[in-house]
């Protein structure tokens, strides 16, 4: 095994996909605004006093895609189109 398949295998794994893509998808989830365009309020939770945003909408989608690469589960069907 050469050292480059190491350094792939130690960077390219279920566990450092799948948490580098919650952390992006919680964090963008999580923000302040960040611009008009991506933070234009679709509609408004008025219960928990939440804004639902494009930006937090792509933020939920990357969390979701991080929890399913570590729990082998596919909530969006992604593996039947591949």
């Amino acid at each position: 095994m050469s050292m480059l398949d190491k350094i792939r295998e130690v960077l390219v794994n279920k566990w450092t996909m799948g948490a580098s893509l919650c952390i992006v998808g919680a964090g963008t989830f999580i923000t302040p605004p960040m611009s008009a365009t991506l933070n234009k309020v679709w509609f408004s939770i008025p219960v928990i006093n939440f804004d639902v945003t494009i930006l937090r909408f792509m933020g939920v989608l990357t969390l979701a895609l991080g929890v399913a690469v570590l729990t082998h589960r596919d909530p969006l069907g992604v593996s039947a189109q591949v």
